[in-house]
């Protein structure tokens, strides 16, 4: 059976070299790091102030009994390089703050938000608005998801509608990997070339239903 790779030499390429900044690096952000690495993208920032503690476990890929203590974003950085030692990850173990927030993303094409709060997730967003990186956002709560690409043009993140919040046990364990999944596919559009048709709207996708809609903000 003849296998049909989906994207072309030069838009692999422009993935590969492309420099993507994760916010976050618990659920969403620890999927979407690993879905990277495997692609071949090779310039890394991973932000996460945190530590893995026994309430990750049910949902957080990084996560282990082994790993319990340890900084997540530095996680992230060790699991990169076990993967692809070529690949270059930049770790900061520290949370965004109005401070540091836009020295962080500075040299990044694209930011994803993995981040599990309205005021952190409306900091980086000004920033990338200001500095004008797009930004990914990605949330979720109970059953459903939510995906979205976020430009300077897009008003303000009061727009954005929330999806019914689930925290810590209380979420299914394949609801990260779910979001993560729609927003890696997006970041690959954008980063290959091809344009992403969620920018200035989100798509929300109710995984018991199985319905989807996609807003416009």
């Amino acid at each position: 059976m003849n296998l049909i790779n989906p994207l072309s030499i030069d838009e692999r390429d422009r993935i590969k070299n492309s420099r993507v900044c994760i916010v976050g690096c618990g659920g969403i952000g620890g999927y979407v790091a690993e879905f990277l690495i495997r692609l071949g993208v090779k310039n890394l920032t991973v932000v996460d102030g945190d530590r893995f503690d026994e309430s990750n476990l049910n949902r957080q890929i990084l996560c282990t009994k082994d790993s319990i203590g340890k900084c997540k974003a530095s996680a992230v950085k060790e699991r990169a390089l076990s993967i692809a030692p070529e690949v270059n990850v930049k770790d900061i173990n520290e949370f965004i703050t109005e401070d540091n927030v836009r020295s962080v993303i500075a040299e990044s094409e694209l930011v994803i938000d993995a981040l599990d709060n309205y005021e952190s997730r409306k900091l980086l967003y000004t920033a990338c608005s200001e500095l004008g990186i797009p930004m990914l956002f990605g949330a979720i709560g109970a059953w459903q998801v939510q995906v979205g690409l976020l430009t300077s043009g897009c008003g303000f993140f009061d727009d954005i509608p929330a999806a019914p919040e689930a925290h810590g046990e209380n979420v299914l364990s394949f609801m990260p990997a779910m979001c993560a999944a729609v927003q890696v596919s997006e970041a690959v559009k954008l980063l290959s070339g091809s344009g992403s048709v969620l920018e200035g709207k989100i798509m929300s996708i109710d995984l018991f239903t199985n319905e989807r809609i996609i807003i416009d903000i």
